[in-house]
């Protein structure tokens, strides 16, 4: 069956899946502190359950994103969703922390389906359009970022967190089946062995020069959104804030500058002008984190940092998506997990530290390598921003550069 590229109604679905497949991962911040409380754990160490997902999710990147190149993505889209759900069925009636661990590191495995759906939005697009058509299922996947933090907020504080997990799994498998029903049944676009597209997936990593240069942004701009994010309910559950869960998540909203961030970074390499929004986010992320460091017992301050932060961060973000999806369009998924892996590696890593500088150094301190690894973006763009333009301007829509 051939796809239709300009099929507004394949977009929007693949945006809600995508939103809907990242929340399962994101329901966890805003209930860390309550989550501590009910598997009797120190609320400062907790953040370790953020970095359990992330590598969850960093190693369904590298070992099952790539089967979108030779599987159809309508099946791989639809038995992920499924699958996800009995885990978070399982969140919703485990009683041991242990098993709440591992199902929450499944669940990240597993929730690459939003992965799937943003390479499948690049699959049915024009070449002309394709930073559009990935900024709009992008702008689904960031809502159900900010909705998941929002709502599992609000659940959690009516009727428990273990209700946040239950309505996951009952939303996801509703979802899955609509997903086999309505999505395009796309044919795969390698029938070559599982190995070789893992080798493949390695090699497309070593020859691009610039898909790495995107990563090693896309890996410091997520390291910098879980330092903000993974110790923020504990910081304020206690004195002198003391929020429930449900004013944890609403903070949430404030990154809905995110959103906008994305669709105008899609308009903006689109139209070429990437080189601007590159530095102009990492300028913004910056300036988050300094002034979260000055005014880290404001909760304005706090509320405000989130939307920018949030703003820079997917400004970067899509920046880097737009760009890499147009090195080979016939590697798609092999681009998505290579980008995504190493953007979740930065991820969990960001949380692993800022568990320990939280900790160790109370919240000056995550500030404080926020703005290190702002300071390390800003180097990476410095350092080479010549000969990635040199690159961007002789990619081929057909090959990947060896240069």
């Amino acid at each position: 069956m051939k796809l239709e590229s300009d099929s507004k109604f394949t977009l929007y679905l693949l945006a809600i899946i995508a939103g809907v497949s990242v929340a399962n991962t994101y329901y966890l911040q805003p209930l860390l502190y309550v989550i501590s409380r009910s598997f009797s754990r120190d609320p400062r160490t907790i953040g370790t359950l953020v970095t359990l997902a992330q590598i969850g999710y960093a190693l369904g990147l590298v070992t099952l994103v790539p089967l979108a190149d030779r599987m159809s993505k309508r099946k791989l889209i639809s038995f992920g969703l499924a699958l996800a759900s009995l885990i978070s069925l399982l969140q919703s009636l485990t009683s041991s922390f242990v098993i709440f661990e591992v199902a929450v590191f499944l669940v990240g495995t597993v929730s690459i389906v939003a992965q799937v759906a943003v390479a499948f939005s690049a699959t049915v697009s024009t070449a002309e359009g394709r930073g559009s058509a990935v900024s709009k299922v992008m702008a689904g996947l960031l809502s159900g970022i900010l909705l998941a933090r929002t709502a599992a907020g609000v659940v959690a504080e009516i009727a428990g967190y273990k209700t946040v997990y239950l309505s996951a799994a009952l939303l996801g498998l509703a979802l899955a089946v609509f997903a086999w029903l309505k999505l395009p049944n796309d044919r795969p676009v390698h029938t070559i062995s599982y190995p070789k597209l893992l080798s493949s997936t390695a090699r497309t990593f070593l020859e691009s020069k610039l898909l790495r240069r995107r990563a090693y942004f896309g890996a410091l701009g997520f390291a910098g959104f879980s330092i903000f994010w993974t110790v923020l309910a504990p910081y304020l559950s206690v004195a002198p804030f003391n929020l429930n869960t449900v004013q944890i998540g609403f903070i949430g909203i404030a990154g809905l500058a995110g959103v906008g961030a994305a669709r105008m970074a899609g308009w903006a390499v689109d139209r070429g002008y990437a080189r601007i929004s590159t530095p102009a986010s990492w300028a913004i992320i910056a300036g988050s984190f300094i002034a979260l460091y000055l005014a880290r017992n404001s909760l304005v301050a706090i509320v405000i940092v989130a939307a920018t932060l949030d703003l820079g961060i997917q400004g970067i973000h899509i920046t880097n998506q737009s760009i890499i999806y147009r090195i080979s369009p016939d590697a798609q998924a092999r681009i998505t997990t290579v980008y995504m892996g190493t953007y979740f590696i930065g991820g969990a890593i960001g949380s692993a530290l800022a568990t320990y500088t939280y900790a160790y150094f109370h919240y000056a301190g995550t500030a404080l390598l926020g703005i290190g690894v702002s300071a390390l973006g800003i180097l990476l763009w410095l350092t080479g921003r010549k000969k990635e333009a040199k690159l961007t301007a002789n990619m081929s829509e057909h090959q990947l550069d060896h240069g």
